[in-house]
């Protein structure tokens, strides 16, 4: 019975005594404070929207999905195909590969640019900024909010109103 005390006891402190060494704060993490108070480090915040932009246009997605305007036409064909061939008539089935990840990759950057638009808007240098005149912050501002209409402009004109569902609920 005392070994079940101690064992008992071992347990309860080795919960409770935990709990410092597992909340650590890492060293690379940077809060809102250091990021958006330096140009240099706000552009570093803009750059990162671009890999998964990056991931979808340099993919088989921009060559497959996009081609069916009025130069470029194809024509589904009656079997299923997974490679892709029925992405321009818009009907991708469920065998296809290729847009597994890109829709996700879209809102990732969309999630990026959400972020790095609103660090600038409650930044500091936003609120001294003469927002009449250029310069580098409105630049990356306008460069952020550029980069997320162009996903918005993407996601629904391929995948329509459940796009934004999908951020809605899922993303």
């Amino acid at each position: 019975m005392n070994a079940m005390k101690y064992l008992l006891l071992l347990c309860m402190v080795s919960l409770f005594a935990c709990d410092d060494y597992l909340n650590v704060d890492s060293p690379s993490n940077f809060d809102n404070n250091y990021v958006f108070n330096s140009e240099e480090e706000i552009f570093r915040a803009v750059s990162g929207i671009y890999p998964p932009l990056v991931n979808v246009y340099s993919g088989r997605w921009i060559t497959l999905f996009l081609p069916n305007t009025d130069v470029e036409f194809k024509d589904v064909s009656e079997s299923p195909s997974a490679r892709g061939e029925d992405y321009p008539c818009f009907a991708p089935t469920s065998i296809d590969s290729n847009l597994s990840s890109v829709m996700a990759e879209l809102y990732k950057a969309v999630n990026l640019a959400n972020a790095i638009i609103d660090g600038i808007e409650n930044s500091p240098l936003y609120a001294q900024a003469d927002l009449g005149k250029a310069s580098n912050l409105l630049q990356l501002y306008g460069e952020a909010k550029v980069l997320r209409a162009m996903i918005y402009h993407d996601l629904v004109r391929s995948w329509g109103g459940c796009a934004i569902f999908a951020q809605t609920f899922f993303f």
